[in-house]
């Protein structure tokens, strides 16, 4: 039966049932079944329907490569418009085919805070360091220029006076 992992023939297909990343990341989607040899065809599909192939499809268009005779599928620079569930089917020579259950991707915006693996937040980190970097340089060319101020205003000579 279609969409359990086994096809019309008995054919199983495993792959991953869900995969998060954030705009821009990559995302790699396998499919591993009992067949060995090139004696197989397989074909990514959006929203496990009878759409084109998920390679050949509009949105994809130079983002999509294969590798291992197309039981792995990597879409670089994903978007939030990427989510959605995407099935890797399987026709084997002599007739066996199977379908995946699918791997449904959720893509989500980007954070805009940059966190290390050790827990660092180091863009609000760095961006309050430059700030308070830039607020004291300022503070010291204020004083700076006021003291110089006064030291002109104090020493300059005062035009004679008559009586």
């Amino acid at each position: 039966m279609e969409g359990d992992g086994s096809g019309d023939l008995g054919l199983t297909v495993e792959q991953p049932a869900i995969i998060r990343a954030e705009a821009g990341d990559s995302v790699t989607m396998n499919c591993t079944f009992g067949i060995e040899k090139s004696h197989y065809t397989v074909t990514w599909s959006l929203d496990c329907g009878d759409l084109p192939p998920l390679e050949s499809s509009p949105c994809y268009q130079n983002r999509v490569t294969v590798q291992s005779n197309y039981r792995e599928i990597t879409i670089v620079n994903v978007t939030e418009n990427d989510s959605g569930t995407d099935c890797c089917r399987v026709e084997a020579f002599g007739g066996r085919k199977g379908i995946g259950n699918g791997t449904r991707v959720e893509v989500t915006k980007r954070q805009p805070v940059a966190v290390s693996r050790d827990g660092e937040r180091k863009c609000f980190i760095l961006l309050g360091v430059v700030g308070f970097e830039t607020c004291v340089v300022i503070a010291l060319l204020a004083v700076l220029i006021k003291s110089r101020l006064r030291e002109v205003l104090i020493f300059r000579p005062r035009a004679p006076t008559t009586p």
